[in-house]
């Protein structure tokens, strides 16, 4: 286990009639989940491919989630539960069940999510027959509604190789969410930990350093199940959730700043970004500085000045039209620029 893990868990697993080498180590983080874990879990322990142990990462959840996790553990030896005992945050979650891993690929599950059965079989066949340059499979994702059951759409990868400088902007895109990650443990070892001062986005700036030093590959068939649903992490529904964003997107841009400058498109367009969430938050003046610096690097289009002219008013509901504005603007000049082929 390399030196710069830190665990804070309550007791150690048992190990005793245990594979110590698995091929694959899952893991399964989850808090306040103990009606969805039990899903994830045996999406896991349902799989085609048998050569795996199980981490069940659990961040001080107060709910019943312990003993619906430990009535896993005691049916099934592949399985290992670990409880921070303390609320730690997605970063140290990711380092504590990554310290742990025995596994010789690493496997993420969020604990609302679902593994079609081939899902490790697929991926692990094809890092097997992949160069060591290749550090980080993804694969298809099929999406929900969770509240209705209705299946809103499939999402195949399509980019390969090296990909660092795409992932740079929108990167969800190009790795699409941690359960469909599969990541060698080696790679892990390399890279480092995950950043624990990012509220939100950890996963992303992580999957970057990989796509930095090596390539990415995928699978073409859906391998997870994804519910959207209104306690997702993912959900900006609250003024927390927005003051979230800002501290990750901060982090974002400040940590890739000096390979930003050299694509200054995508530059500008995290710069945007990170200005309507300080305006959405009510940070008025510090969004109309982002929005100044994004049009400092890339020139001053029609939506951004829309955005300059909202954040002004220094109004939150105002800034809100001027946004929708400014997307419709965006979308006319894309659609435009794509029948006139500029």
């Amino acid at each position: 286990m390399t030196s710069w893990f830190f665990a804070e868990a309550g007791g150690q697993p048992n190990m005793n009639d245990r594979k110590l080498s698995p091929l694959v180590t899952a893991v399964v983080r989850t808090y306040n989940r103990a009606v969805l874990v039990g899903r994830a879990i045996d999406s896991v322990l349902g799989q085609s491919f048998e050569d795996f142990e199980l981490i069940v990462l659990d961040d001080c959840s107060s709910d019943n989630t312990p003993e619906v996790v430990q009535a896993y553990e005691k049916r099934d030896a592949r399985v290992r539960y670990i409880r921070h005992e303390r609320n730690m945050g997605t970063g140290r979650g990711f380092n504590t069940a990554n310290g742990a891993a025995r596994g010789k690929y690493v496997a993420y599950l969020d604990d609302d999510d679902v593994w079609r059965p081939d899902k490790l079989e697929k991926q692990v066949s094809k890092f097997e027959s992949s160069p060591q340059t290749v550090g980080l499979l993804t694969g298809g994702i099929q999406y929900w509604n969770s509240d209705t059951g209705k299946r809103l759409r499939t999402w195949i990868p399509n980019q390969r190789g090296n990909v660092y400088w795409e992932s740079l902007g929108q990167s969800g895109g190009l790795f699409g969410p941690p359960s469909v990650v599969m990541i060698r443990r080696s790679v892990i070892e390399d890279i480092g930990p995950f950043r624990e001062d990012m509220p939100r986005g950890c996963c992303q700036q992580y999957y970057r350093r990989v796509a930095k030093k090596y390539e990415i590959d995928f699978v073409e068939d859906v391998l997870l199940d994804y519910y959207y649903h209104k306690q997702a992490i993912t959900a900006i529904t609250t003024p927390e959730d927005l003051r979230k964003c800002i501290v990750s997107m901060r982090i974002k841009i400040e940590s890739t700043e000096q390979d930003l400058r050299q694509v200054p498109g995508i530059y500008a367009t995290e710069l945007g970004h990170l200005g309507r969430y300080q305006c959405l938050y009510g940070q008025m003046d510090e969004g109309y500085a982002s929005f100044r610096r994004a049009a400092q690097v890339n020139g001053l289009s029609v939506p951004l000045a829309i955005l300059m002219l909202g954040s002004k008013t220094r109004h939150r509901s105002t800034f809100k039209v001027a946004q929708w504005c400014s997307q419709k603007v965006g979308g006319m000049t894309k659609r435009l620029k794509r029948k006139t082929g500029r």
